[in-house]
């Protein structure tokens, strides 16, 4: 029983959702705050407007700039020196996906002295807030730029401290960042066509549109409400679904992307990105998804959220799909209703053999895919492990072979024991030693025949067989 919930964003939900395909009831999980889930696009184009509407466009004048007692990571929380040549210093930002920059302009005498150019990534939790006169440092203000003359400060605020900023005038690497989705709709577009060969688009478009590389911008909150609206399953296969979208008939995925930044960034214009219950409220009326319907943990171990309906019925669709695919192209001139009824009968059962043949062949290349991906892995596997030398094989001491009877081809059947190595031959010398010991003539087998008349027998005259006497002849002697 879930218990109730008081929150204003969460607030009781004890219903349960049936999911008829698995026959079980899926009840989604409480989420947390969605304002605590890592700031996504929208969040980080309004922080970009917020820093340039309290730097005054570019003419608010500041004087220095200081970190606080637990920033002290020197690689995401590096110090910013400012030069001491320069007077003042105003300040500009923009945002590209994920990321923010804020570049510092040096000024002295009244010109230009060089600029310092810091690039943000805010992390789970990473946010910007006004720090007022009178009003006292926060605990996570981890970055503070000074406003001239007065005690304010535009400050970073962090609470998790996974939020990073670093002096460079680039933005993210390419093979980490792609171009914003929104403002650089052309290039985020030809960048996805131009790598829609990547193992990477095998995996679902859930998993996929979390990938910075390509919808740099979009996050947990944005993928669920984007593929809901959609009407598309976030199990399907991601280069299945972008390749109908990059020819037109994706849904207008592109659109879509930009309708739901449209309306986040309006309730962000509206409202702000503060920790208050009105906010929480009409971004939680906002959503038609995220938070709402049923969820599951994603291959990259994320929460997703989806319409059981939109899954069950692109299961469907999955299925049909061979079997349009054969009837589209096995479409005849003939209208199917003047056939005769046995006549429509085969060419149903045509139909659906050879749907049945083309997801079968699918099938068997995916199979003969994966079978060859292992072998692969496995020679490298082997090739990988040292192989154990073999010891060298004991010497083998010759021995003479017995005599033996000649066959009819002239060749002779040897009768005597195999070759004997050292070790074998100590051990008959061992046994011959205690056989003399215990029996003065020992019974010497078959197979020995050879080895026995080397050893040589002990004499022994009481035991040798007397001699029978020939009888005497009667008569005379000649």
């Amino acid at each position: 029983m879930i218990s109730q919930v008081t929150h204003p964003v969460i607030r009781a939900r004890a219903t349960r959702i049936r999911d008829a395909s698995l026959s079980v009831f899926v009840a989604p999980q409480l989420p947390s705050d969605p304002l605590a889930a890592m700031p996504e696009g929208p969040e980080i184009h309004w922080m970009s407007s917020f820093i340039n509407k309290h730097a005054r466009g570019g003419e608010e004048l500041f004087s220095h700039v200081s970190r606080s007692a637990l920033a002290t990571h020197e690689r995401k929380h590096p110090p910013i020196p400012i030069p001491e040549s320069w007077e003042h210093f105003t300040i500009r930002a923009t945002a590209r996906g994920k990321e923010l920059r804020v570049v510092l302009h040096g000024m002295r005498e009244g010109a230009a002295a060089g600029e310092i150019p810091i690039l943000f990534r805010a992390g789970m939790t990473g946010n910007f807030r006004l720090k007022e006169d009178g009003e006292e440092f926060e605990k996570h203000d981890h970055l503070r730029l000074h406003i001239a003359g007065t005690d304010r400060a535009i400050c970073f605020v962090d609470p998790r401290r996974f939020g990073s900023w670093q002096t460079t005038a680039a933005w993210g690497d390419d093979e980490e960042r792609g171009p914003d989705l929104v403002h650089e709709r052309a290039l985020a577009v030809e960048n996805i066509r131009t790598r829609l060969d990547e193992r990477v688009f095998d995996k679902p478009i859930g998993e996929v549109m979390l990938d910075q590389r390509f919808f740099n911008g979009v996050g947990n909150y944005l993928r669920a409400e984007i593929l809901h609206r959609l009407r598309v399953s976030p199990f399907r296969r991601a280069r299945d679904f972008l390749t109908g979208a990059l020819e037109g008939s994706g849904g207008n995925l592109f659109d879509m992307i930009e309708t739901v930044f449209a309306e986040s960034s309006a309730i962000l214009a509206k409202y702000g990105f503060t920790d208050d219950a009105e906010r929480h409220t009409a971004f939680e009326d906002w959503l038609q998804c995220y938070s709402k319907l049923a969820s599951t943990e994603d291959g990259i171990g994320r929460r997703i959220w989806y319409d059981p309906a939109v899954v069950r019925g692109d299961k469907r669709k999955g299925k049909r799909a061979a079997i349009d695919e054969a009837e589209d192209t096995a479409a005849d001139e003939t209208p199917e209703r003047s056939r005769p009824a046995g006549a429509r009968k085969a060419a149903r059962v045509s139909r659906k053999k050879e749907a049945a043949r083309v997801s079968g062949k699918k099938e068997a290349a995916s199979i003969s895919r994966k079978k060859a991906t292992a072998s692969v892995f496995r020679k490298q596997a082997t090739a990988s492990i040292p192989r154990k030398e073999k010891a060298a094989p004991e010497e083998a001491i010759p021995v003479a072979p017995a005599r033996g009877k000649r066959t009819k081809q002239g060749q002779v059947d040897v009768l005597g024991p195999p070759p004997r190595t050292r070790r074998s031959v100590a051990s008959a010398e061992c046994a011959t030693s205690r056989a003399r010991k215990s029996d003065p003539a020992p019974a010497i087998s078959q197979p020995n025949k050879a080895a026995a008349s080397v050893i040589p027998r002990p004499a022994n005259k009481a035991a040798a067989p007397k001699a029978k006497r020939a009888p005497a002849r009667r008569g005379r002697a000649a």
